[in-house]
């Protein structure tokens, strides 16, 4: 229903590396126009950390080549960009069109959102075009923008940010609801917090990758 479409009022941060570049990443930060209702809530998510390994399964959420809503609960993390951590590279089953979807670890919290991948397609002798599969998990090209790195972006131009909290220094923020606690970070903050409630629109804690062009 209508209820269930959101207005972004404003765009908070947003970052979209290009090229060979040597740290790359893809995130933007979206404030919407009016609260979102129950059941809805915003997800737990690893917020100062990468919190996985190589290997580590990994659950990704998203709705590439025009399908409904798909769930791919066989992905493993192959790469973690270790020196650089912009970005994980996972052998998921994603397509064009996926950007921005979720993954999350084997504790169902965010620890990325996809932003790029191999070609969905490869030509055949035919002439036709097929679903490209790669049996190999060692070629793996999905990649995904670490949450922690979206959040230090968040932070970076809005340190007052109840996410920023130094307190919350290897926290893992909980989710509804959950919605007070007397030490570390909470989803939203406590009634009695001096920096008050969180304003009417709510701040849409899923990150999603920059949609100005024909990509993933």
């Amino acid at each position: 229903t209508n209820r269930d479409v959101h207005r972004v009022a404003e765009v908070l941060v947003a970052r979209d590396d290009q090229g060979p570049l040597q740290e790359r990443l893809d995130y933007a930060w979206l404030r919407l126009a009016e609260p979102v209702s129950p059941p809805r809530f915003p997800v737990a998510l690893r917020a100062r950390a990468a919190g996985v390994a190589v290997g580590d399964a990994i659950v990704a959420i998203n709705a590439g080549g025009g399908v409904p809503i798909k769930h791919d609960g066989g992905g493993r993390i192959r790469d973690l960009r270790d020196g650089v951590n912009d970005y994980f590279v996972a052998d998921t089953d994603t397509s064009e069109g996926s950007s921005g979807g979720p993954a999350f670890d084997q504790e169902l919290k965010l620890v990325g959102t996809l932003a790029r991948g191999a070609p969905d397609y490869v030509p055949t002798a035919e002439g036709c075009t097929r679903t490209d599969r790669e049996s190999d998990p060692a070629l793996a090209r999905e990649q995904f923008t670490y949450a922690f790195r979206s959040v230090e972006g968040l932070c970076e131009v809005d340190p007052e940010r109840w996410l920023c909290d130094p307190s919350c220094d290897e926290c893992e923020v909980p989710p509804p609801p959950l919605r007070g606690s007397e030490e570390g970070c909470t989803l939203a903050p406590p009634a009695a917090s001096s920096r008050g409630r969180m304003s009417g629109a709510l701040l849409a804690l899923a990150v999603v990758t920059i949609a100005l062009r024909r990509r993933r």
